[in-house]
């Protein structure tokens, strides 16, 4: 487990970083009042942060809390594999928020959102497969149990469907040790043992997961541009 994590943490904290199954790269302009941005879809990968007095305008003259650099990694580390990011909570990153710097300074982040994929397994139905090509796995969802009536329905009574409240717990973080970092996952759904959230209810695995770019290459967007 601690190689995975420490395979992920590198991905996550490596340098800017575009064209993996990303979305254009967006700006946003983050205030205490305003200390957000997300992905309409796929999870957040941020390219730079840097500070500024006004939008658009790189901050010279007043002095910031924090380097661009600092900055950047306080924002990555809080908001990369994220669907939404707050920056603004508590430990804020670079001092946003605080009173010295509220009415004139601004946190220019530039980010791409990666795209998700989605793998349903019913269950005992077979080898669970994730797979990033030359990049490896980041989980966001992990759900085994049943939320619908539809899914994983074919050939079975209405009896084993009518449940749709049914969840195990823990069943991200069990996923994510597996799967988190690699380039590969494979599980055979049949070797895996389950706790039974809800007996007699039909379930299935369903895991939402990003491909992490596994290198980099530089790209500097200056904050005035």
């Amino acid at each position: 487990m601690l190689l995975g994590q420490s395979i992920l943490i590198t991905v996550l904290q490596a340098s800017l970083c575009l064209g993996y199954g990303t979305s254009e790269s967006q700006r946003s302009f983050l205030t205490c009042g305003d200390p957000s941005f997300q992905c309409d879809y796929g999870v957040i990968r941020v390219y730079e942060v840097k500070f500024c007095t006004t939008e658009g305008l790189a901050s010279k003259e007043t002095p910031k809390a924090c380097s661009d650099t600092e900055a950047f990694n306080g924002v990555s580390k809080r908001c990369d594999g994220k669907g939404k990011c707050e920056v603004a909570t508590s430990g804020s990153v670079c001092d946003l928020c605080n009173s010295a710097h509220l009415t004139h300074m601004y946190l220019d982040v530039t980010y791409g959102c990666l795209e998700s994929k989605k793998v349903t397994t019913c269950d005992g139905d077979g080898v669970v497969h994730l797979e990033c090509g030359d990049g490896v796995v980041f989980l966001q969802k992990a759900l085994y149990g049943r939320t619908d009536s539809q899914t994983c329905s074919q050939g079975r009574p209405q009896s084993q469907l009518t449940n749709t409240k049914c969840s195990q717990e823990g069943t991200l973080a069990l996923w994510s040790q597996r799967c988190d970092g690699k380039q590969v996952c494979e599980v055979n759904m049949r070797e895996t043992h389950f706790s039974d959230p809800c007996y007699g209810t039909y379930k299935y695995l369903d895991v939402t997961y990003a491909c992490l770019p596994a290198s980099v290459r530089e790209r500097v967007v200056p904050c005035g541009a």
